[in-house]
């Protein structure tokens, strides 16, 4: 932030606005014009007295379009000064063609090769940038990485959501308070990076050197999670990981979603939200759908044998992790799921579990009419990819944080609380 600009100077300057001038443009209330310079979206200068702030028309302009193109309302930037029921805008939507996130289309976005760093930077702000994007973060501080991989002593069983969880937490603890962030430098946007970069670190635990995994300079997301859990790096490989995280980034009746709005609305930081959602996103419910879809599938089991069990099951009245239920609104199966599983046709062809159970999802399809859904399309991605189980919830997880990011982003700007509404039935008198 520049400060000491001189009063005379800046009055006669077009280019700055009196905050009076900002909230008008603007349509909102003074906190949220603070909170736009406190997260970098508009820089604002000081008199020589220290006490009067001016703000970068430029800035103030731009934030303008961009609260329009996103479809806040007045009502919806102004922070309430009472809890009240939030109603924020959509992310993610799903139309007759699938998903889009904001104003595009998920599947055209894949088609497209855009990767996973630009879906995400798109997600958060709003804004499209057609040029490639490198994340370029200090490395992970030596405490954390030791912190992370001593947690393995603890239980050689735990989850790799745990462990997501925990990296996340003590990313926090070390980058320190919003106001401490802020005066070194900080931005939120520079956090969320280091988030996903130190996540996708985490996932080295799970591969064959059970280490965190440290960037080299220019590597991109997915060619970091291949190289942490020890695949071969080849251009289908890396296309076909940025397909998987950029397809399941995020869905917004996801429950995790809702307790990362939580979060941000009752003043949690980044942190904090994408450790909310992480708690949640780690139940069987949730995250750990891939798991049980593992365990409907083992690797190495005939078709036909794990057809009978599907039949059992459907035949119960029982829903079958990694298939798309009866009600579901995809009625020729989601077409992320088949995006995915065409990608793993391709790189997976030879890998004995997938071929397994591919062959499986096609006698399903034929005799029992259902069709895999997403999270069973990401086991299988997983198994073509060579994967250990268990490691498909981890890719879950770290994609979905670019989602539950882009929300705890979009709740802060709304400025009003997430309350859930609760109807309570009259008892009489």
């Amino acid at each position: 932030m520049l400060t000491n600009i001189d009063v005379n100077m800046t009055k006669q300057n077009s280019d700055y606005v009196v905050r009076d001038e900002a909230l008008q443009i603007l349509g909102v209330k003074a906190q949220t014009l603070y909170c736009y310079v406190s997260r970098g979206y508009i820089q604002s200068v000081r008199y020589a007295n220290g006490r009067t702030s001016l703000y970068l028309r430029e800035d103030v302009e731009r934030m303008r379009t961009k609260t329009r193109m996103l479809g806040h309302s007045r009502e919806e930037l102004a922070p309430a000064t009472n809890a009240r029921v939030g109603r924020p805008k959509y992310i993610t939507t799903i139309g007759e063609d699938g998903h889009h996130y904001r104003s595009r289309s998920v599947l055209k976005l894949v088609d497209e090769g855009c990767t996973f760093e630009g879906v995400s930077e798109y997600l958060w702000s709003g804004q499209w940038d057609d040029e490639p994007l490198v994340w370029r973060t200090a490395p992970i501080p030596p405490d954390i990485v030791s912190l992370i991989e001593r947690a393995m002593s603890l239980n050689k069983r735990a989850h790799l959501i745990q462990f997501l969880r925990q990296t996340v937490l003590a990313l926090g603890i070390a980058e320190g308070s919003r106001s401490e962030r802020y005066r070194v430098g900080g931005a939120p946007v520079i956090s969320a990076r280091r988030i996903l970069k130190a996540m996708v670190g985490t996932l080295g635990l799970a591969g064959p050197k059970r280490a965190f995994l440290q960037f080299k300079n220019g590597e991109f997301l997915c060619a970091g999670i291949a190289r942490g859990l020890g695949v071969r790096l080849t251009q289908e490989v890396l296309q076909g990981m940025d397909t998987l995280l950029v397809l399941m980034a995020d869905y917004e009746m996801d429950p995790p979603v809702l307790a990362a709005r939580l979060a941000a609305s009752a003043g949690g930081d980044l942190h904090a939200g994408v450790t909310a959602a992480l708690s949640v996103h780690s139940a069987s419910l949730t995250g750990r759908v891939c798991d049980r879809v593992e365990q409907i599938f083992p690797m190495h089991t005939p078709p036909e044998a794990a057809l009978s069990k599907v039949q059992t099951l459907l035949g119960a009245g029982r829903s079958v992790p990694g298939l798309e239920p009866t009600h579901s609104r995809y009625p020729h199966g989601d077409p992320r799921a088949h995006c995915l599983i065409a990608f793993a046709n391709r790189i997976g062809s030879q890998a004995p579990a997938y071929r397994g159970m591919a062959e499986t999802m096609r006698l399903i399809e034929k005799e029992c009419g259902a069709m895999p859904s997403i999270e069973g399309a990401l086991v299988m991605m997983s198994r073509a990819l060579g994967l250990p189980d268990r490691t498909a919830s981890g890719l879950y997880a770290i994609s979905r944080t670019a989602g539950w990011i882009a929300h705890i982003f979009d709740q802060r700007l709304a400025g009003f609380m997430v309350w859930p509404r609760m109807r309570v039935p009259s008892l009489g008198t």
